[in-house]
């Protein structure tokens, strides 16, 4: 835990889409400083005592948007000037309409400034933007990267934006890019950047593709035709436990950042490492470890550098198992319930990473500071696909050697739907931030109550003394009820910074 005396976020700044697509998505910022006399009240709109505090909120001009990753226009170059920061503006890109946004911040006035149109996507054959990081040197750009060319097929390539006018800075090797693209993370000191892959955004827009029909008289048909509640998860989960390994990505791609340059592609099983979601340098910049995650495989991959080639290796240091269920395991033993890792993040000081299970309903301590041995400290249960209102026949049968169980988690006596999905943490490493959704078309999969009561923001309190996890039971942001709702939270920052914004120098 790091030991800096670091302001406590007053705020919250949350990108969110509308549920059901029917209202313009917004930006939201919201009170969570405890000396508030805001902090987890009522609103005087709204009877419920469960409603929080909204303080500001920016419409987007048009429905459809879904915005997904986020991040300042601005990095700090170390951790000592990372509250020096001008954090003025924000770039959002949005999966769905293929626009980026440019906002600016000040205090609780939001305004958008700038907007790159999808046409200038298309004029240079990219679609799909999902995020963005910014290196601490001036004058560099910022990185926002792209899944797809201008069709809907996959390609893994980068959009530039110059940070002082917001133009779009042409990539000197233009016709050099990955198969897919996803999440990515930058190494200011050595140059590099390492990004995911997910695969071809036509085939998971809509869903993740289901590999293989059900056999007529296998246990999945027979519980999708008697309840219909329970066969999109079904098909789903038969999707994660089966991949059609040609729709999705199992290579995590290395870049020279400056000239832009793809430089190593590191191939992953083909099961273990299908659909990478997250990738996290550790803070130190004499460092070039890194971390991955993997949605299908449930793995996270160590990621070090040969000083003497320069070349990447990735070792998978951790598995999550299967759980078997009783709904679909009845024939085939080897088969299970996935953890599907959807997001990973390291504390400041580089001793603890976080993972979200969003299946499992898991959130996860590692101490990585041997980072060649991640060693699991402490979890909490957060939801998943068990405690699921639309996934009632899915009732666990063991996980190996423990079994699975889990009771319904309540938070302020209001279950919490789904299962943690993405993470922020604060600065000082003892709160952690947790979202329920993950991309629209996925929770109405996995999890339809979602969509039709919209998404949570949990906190997980890490403890000063043994830096153990424990769910904070009297926390909870629920956008069911915001006027106009329900609405999908999803990316979120702090104004004064966070674990995941910054790349030092």
């Amino acid at each position: 835990m790091l030991q800096t005396e670091l302001e406590r976020e007053p705020h919250l700044i949350v990108a969110c889409t509308h549920s059901m697509g029917l209202l313009p998505d917004r930006l939201m910022i919201i009170d969570v400083n405890p000396d508030s006399p805001h902090y987890q009240k009522v609103c005087p709109q709204q009877n419920d005592s469960n409603f929080f505090w909204v303080v500001a909120e920016l419409p987007f001009p048009d429905v459809g948007d879904e915005p997904c990753k986020m991040n300042w226009i601005r990095s700090a170059i170390n951790l000592e000037d990372i509250a020096k920061v001008a954090r003025s503006h924000l770039v959002i890109p949005c999966f769905g309409s293929n626009k980026i946004y440019i906002v600016a911040i000040e205090g609780l006035s939001m305004k958008i400034v700038k907007t790159i149109e999808s046409r200038e996507l298309s004029m240079r054959d990219l679609s799909c933007p999902y995020s963005v990081h910014t290196l601490p040197m001036s004058g560099a750009p910022v990185h926002v990267s792209c899944l797809g060319d201008k069709n809907g097929h996959g390609k893994g390539d980068f959009l530039l934006i110059d940070r002082k006018n917001f133009t779009i800075r042409e990539r000197v090797n233009k016709e050099d890019f990955a198969q897919f693209g996803g999440e990515f993370a930058l190494q200011t000191r050595h140059n590099v950047l390492i990004s995911c892959e997910w695969g071809h955004p036509r085939q998971f827009q809509s869903g993740l593709m289901l590999s293989e029909p059900f056999e007529q008289d296998s246990p999945m048909a027979e519980i999708a035709s008697n309840d219909r509640n329970s066969i999109h998860t079904l098909s789903a989960i038969k999707t994660l436990i089966f991949p059609q390994n040609n729709h999705y990505g199992n290579r995590l791609n290395v870049w020279q950042i400056s000239p832009g340059h793809l430089r190593q592609s590191i191939e992953l099983d083909p099961l273990e490492g299908s659909l990478t979601t997250c990738v996290r340098f550790l803070h130190n910049p004499d460092c070039n470890h890194a971390f991955a995650c993997s949605a299908l495989g449930s793995a996270v991959y160590h990621l070090h550098m040969n000083s003497l080639s320069g070349d990447f290796k990735a070792d998978k240091i951790i598995q999550l198992p299967r759980i078997r269920t009783s709904a679909y395991d009845e024939q085939n033993k080897e088969d299970g319930l996935p953890a599907m890792l959807t997001d990973l993040v390291i504390s400041m000081d580089d001793r603890f990473m976080y993972l979200a299970s969003w299946l499992h309903g898991l959130i996860l301590q590692y101490d990585i500071s041997d980072p060649f041995s991640a060693t699991l400290t402490s979890k909490v249960q957060l939801g998943g696909l068990m405690q699921s209102p639309n996934s009632s026949r899915l009732t666990g049968v063991d996980s190996g050697e423990e079994h699975y169980h889990p009771s319904r988690t309540l938070l302020k006596n209001i279950p919490f739907r789904g299962g943690p999905a993405t993470l922020q943490l604060s600065l000082d490493g003892r709160r952690l931030y947790v979202n329920n959704s993950m991309y629209k078309a996925w929770d109405a999969q996995f999890y339809p109550e979602l969509i039709s009561e919209g998404g949570q923001i949990a906190l997980v309190e890490i403890s000063t003394k043994d830096c153990s996890l424990q769910l904070a039971k009297e926390f909870l942001i629920d956008f069911k009820k915001v006027e106009g709702g329900p609405f999908l939270s999803r990316d979120l920052h702090f104004p004064q910074g966070d674990s995941t914004s910054d790349n030092f120098l």
